[in-house]
């Protein structure tokens, strides 16, 4: 018997992005599928969407409406749609996104079951308004990776994924304690943030074993003028600091040494990027976490590198405008 597959999906307030990738689902070759889907207290009415293919009875198809009493931003409406999945196999497809190609799940799943140390699969989507694929990896076909070496060299490089492209045993991570331990409460959002997962579920996985990855495009990332990430919302309220804080929370609830350190590595290599705003986040987090050798480096370090990274720019336009003036008067 197939094994079900849960499909969480963050919604709000665009009835037609939400229909094409319900559509999608439906035509996917697999089944069983159960599909979450969260309205986060949308403005517009998102029900009827959901009753048009609730209605269809389709078999192994179960479609599921929840919707938010409070808006909870994109971060808590993410996990109030993991959170209703029950499946042993699971994905988020945002509700912007949709499957590409209708035999996605199937293969994806055909990995799963036949790869026991593999516990998450990563394939390729194509970007919205860039028609460029999200990951560069180029490689044909299923190529099977440490975990480990997968989150050192790829992720947030050549192979890095969107949420739409990963398919996941959702059993496996909720073993590893992800929904009670390394998803964040909500005591940050007096803070006036919103935060960015930095693919935590992703990270979290790949330490524990095996990746398989694929640079077959699969699914459609999509980002139309009002989604969050286009919106001024997204550097405003979360910026760096929206992706460094759910992985310093990971970092230090993390009990093996050597996990800590790619972790440690990650948050150095991709988030040395904050302002001097950011730094009203530096009490909570030694209150939180109490480790001032890490956090007053990491913080101190990363603002460096942003206003040095501006320096540079403005030095080499003026050496840009020197060159072209010694060209046109030399």
């Amino acid at each position: 018997m197939s094994k079900l597959i849960s499909i969480a999906i963050p919604a709000y307030n665009n009835l037609e992005l939400l229909d094409r990738a319900l559509q999608s689902i439906v035509n996917q070759t697999y089944r069983p599928i159960e599909i979450i889907i969260s309205d986060d207290n949308s403005p517009k009415n998102l029900q009827p969407v959901v009753n048009k293919y609730i209605n269809l009875k389709l078999k192994d198809l179960e479609f599921k409406y929840f919707k938010n009493l409070e808006n909870l931003s994109f971060y808590g409406n993410t996990y109030a749609a993991f959170s209703k999945c029950t499946g042993e196999y699971g994905m988020y497809l945002h509700h912007d996104d949709y499957f590409t190609d209708n035999n996605c799940l199937t293969h994806c799943v055909e990995i799963l079951d036949r790869n026991k140390n593999v516990h998450i699969v990563i394939t390729n989507s194509i970007v919205e308004h860039y028609l460029n694929t999200m990951m560069t990896w180029n490689y044909d076909g299923w190529q099977f990776i440490n975990g480990q070496k997968y989150v050192t060299e790829y992720l947030y490089s050549i192979a890095h994924p969107s949420f739409s492209s990963v398919v996941f045993d959702r059993n496996f991570l909720q073993l590893l304690g992800y929904n009670e331990t390394y998803i964040l409460p909500t005591e940050y959002r007096t803070k006036k943030i919103h935060f960015d997962e930095a693919l935590i579920f992703i990270i979290l996985l790949c330490l524990n074993g095996d990746v398989a990855i694929n640079g077959k495009v699969y699914t459609f990332r999509g980002s139309p003028p009002d989604s969050y990430s286009r919106s001024n919302d997204w550097g405003l309220l979360g910026g760096s600091i929206g992706g460094m804080i759910p992985l310093l929370n990971f970092y230090f609830l993390e009990t093996k040494e050597n996990n800590r350190k790619i972790i440690l590595n990650v948050i150095l290599k991709v988030y040395s990027n904050l302002k001097f705003q950011d730094l009203r986040f530096l009490p909570v987090l030694l209150k939180k976490y109490g480790n001032y050798k890490i956090l007053i480096p990491i913080f101190m370090v990363s603002i460096i590198m942003h206003y040095k990274a501006k320096l540079l720019k403005v030095f080499s336009l003026r050496a840009l405008k020197d060159s072209i003036k010694n060209l046109l008067f030399n």
